[in-house]
């Protein structure tokens, strides 16, 4: 798994998916824990990539807020698309 990091950065959004189906949540409420635990994860990459980039200041905030943008795009997407059907 570790040669494939897609699979590998799956891991914690699932551990927290079983984790709060095993707690009791619905599966709704499970799949937006571990939609939310992806999101963080996306704007905790994004935050270490533009540190990486040697960002600072206004660049890094932009950068990182671009990443959590898109992670809340595929929130949003996510919702619309449960809700369509």
């Amino acid at each position: 798994a570790t040669s494939w990091p897609v699979v590998s950065a799956s891991f914690a959004p699932l551990a927290v998916l079983i984790a709060a189906g095993v707690a009791g949540a619905s599966a709704a409420d499970a799949a937006n824990a571990g939609v939310a635990a992806a999101l963080v994860l996306l704007t905790a990459h994004g935050w270490a990539a533009a540190r990486a980039a040697q960002l600072k200041g206004w660049q890094l905030a932009a950068t990182t807020s671009v990443a959590a943008g898109l992670g809340l795009v595929m929130v949003v997407l996510k919702n619309l698309v449960l809700h369509l059907h």
